[in-house]
């Protein structure tokens, strides 16, 4: 049997589309009763024919595959940090920076001559030594007093030790408050002005 295949392609000017190739297949029955089938060739002579055109598949061109164009960017504006709204609808500026610390003050530690040691807050420091009072007849008067101004040697206390040496200060004031009923006035004073001394310092409770 033989086959053929016919190919027609016609070209058109620009503008027309090209024409789809075409396949012509023919269908044989014999006198017998076989059948073939032909490819562009007609019936022998004697048998049935059937005739049918076909159109081959023509190969389209993929079409591109586009990348998906990218997502706008947004661009991020900064906001400044803003303070809540007061009652009267303006904003409330950030706190300032809290103000800095003092420098601890200066205290000078004075040894009297018994070495009573105590603190004050001038380099020069003077207490009052109490004396024996003796009456003309050399005898002690009843409730008499007398005391001498001794001058003491003071130092400065260190700065780096000036907290610890206030901290002392008021403890003893503290002390006297609790167990010296008869100083009770003067260590309330004395509380009173070590707390006002340090309250603004790096000393401050």
């Amino acid at each position: 049997m033989k086959s053929a295949v016919v190919l027609v392609l016609l070209a058109v000017a620009t503008g027309f589309a090209v024409a789809a190739p075409t396949v012509v297949i023919y269908r044989c029955v014999g006198a017998d009763g076989q059948v073939t089938i032909q490819n562009g060739s007609k019936c022998p002579k004697g048998s049935k024919e059937q005739k049918r055109v076909v159109e081959t598949p023509t190969s389209t061109p993929a079409r591109p595959v586009l990348a998906p164009a990218p997502a706008p960017v947004t661009p991020v504006v900064p906001v400044a940090a803003v303070q809540p709204m007061g009652e009267t609808g303006a904003t409330t500026p950030a706190p300032a920076a809290a103000a800095a610390l003092l420098p601890a003050p200066a205290l000078y530690v004075c040894l009297t001559a018994d070495a009573r040691r105590y603190y004050s807050e001038t380099e020069q420091s003077a207490h009052c030594a109490p004396l024996t009072a003796v009456g003309l007849d050399g005898r002690t008067p009843t409730n008499a007093e007398a005391c001498e101004v001794v001058d003491d040697h003071c130092e400065a206390v260190p700065e780096a030790e000036r907290c610890a040496a206030w901290a002392e200060r008021r403890r003893k004031a503290e002390q006297a408050l609790t167990f010296a009923p008869e100083q009770v006035e003067q260590a309330r004073a004395e509380l009173a002005h070590v707390d006002a001394m340090t309250a603004q310092t790096v000393c401050g409770r």
